[in-house]
């Protein structure tokens, strides 16, 4: 997925302090937006987008510096990671000695040698013509979409809401009929993710495209599944489900888009105990 060039951020940089501005109020990112590294990180972004700007920070030592980066880059990858509402632009806080190929062209103004940059995920359209470039930053984000609903579906029991499943995956699909299948045997068990203090979660470690046509896309991750099945009366752990593992997405186009149709995980190393069903 290609970073927007300088000449992008400013065109959109209304839109860029906006989403910032909506990322610092959210106190699972920022629990005390005033704090120095969001000070930082905010500067950062202005110095990319108005380099005439005073620049601030300049009495900063370098050592202080890289620990402002360090702490404002490790909690965006952090909260880019936890499950959550989908996110359009992708924020990298990085230092100019770890710009790659492709950037040279780029007179990217920093602060204290860094710079922010910015990745659009919406950019790929899947209404364009077959055009293999554009279309895989688009399947891994709906891989990784495909996986958030399913984590959200098992986190909103005893709801169910399987239409939510819809954007993501083929109705009727193996892939879907197998989350249908779970959140049914857990609703029956009575056991729930939901209690305040159940730690489960979800992140996806990595996601790539392994084969292309314009008819069926293969697609491999690598993904970190923590499920805490609770009793849903009683706040007991029944069972745990921890595990890092390789799986594979079959996607194929429907209606526009592309959605999931089938899901390759591994057996788990742990199996969930059989329970007794009150009648």
């Amino acid at each position: 997925m290609p970073y927007l060039t300088l000449a992008e951020m400013r065109d959109q940089a209304p839109v860029l302090r906006e989403t910032l501005a909506r990322l610092m109020d959210e106190r699972a990112f920022a629990a005390k937006k005033g704090a120095l590294q969001w000070r930082f990180f905010k500067a950062v972004l202005e110095r990319m987008l108005d380099p005439g700007r005073p620049e601030p920070f300049a009495d900063r030592d370098r050592v202080q510096l890289a620990q402002l980066k360090f702490e404002a880059a490790d909690r965006l990858r952090r909260y880019y990671l936890r499950p959550g509402k989908p996110v359009r632009f992708l924020f990298s806080l990085v230092h100019r000695s770890a710009l790659g190929a492709g950037f040279e062209a780029e007179d990217w103004p920093t602060l204290g040698g860094y710079l922010l940059l910015v990745q659009d995920v919406s950019a790929a359209d899947p209404l364009d013509p077959w055009d293999p470039a554009r279309l895989r930053p688009y399947l891994e984000r709906v891989v990784s979409e495909a996986v958030m609903a399913e984590f959200h579906a098992y986190a909103a029991l005893p709801e169910r809401d399987p239409e939510a499943l819809d954007p993501w995956f083929v109705r009727g699909s193996p892939a879907h009929r197998e989350i249908l299948g779970t959140l049914a045997r857990r609703q029956a068990e009575g056991c729930v993710l939901s209690h305040p203090l159940n730690p489960s979660t979800v992140r996806i470690q990595n996601v790539a495209v392994r084969s292309l046509t314009p008819v069926e896309a293969l697609l491999a991750t690598t993904e970190y599944w923590y499920l805490c099945w609770d009793d849903q009366l009683t706040q007991a752990r029944v069972y745990t489900y921890r595990e890092t593992n390789q799986q594979f997405y079959i996607l194929q186009p429907e209606g526009g888009s592309w959605k999931v149709f089938q899901n390759l995980r591994p057996m788990p190393r742990s199996v969930a105990p059989h329970r007794k069903i009150k009648s």
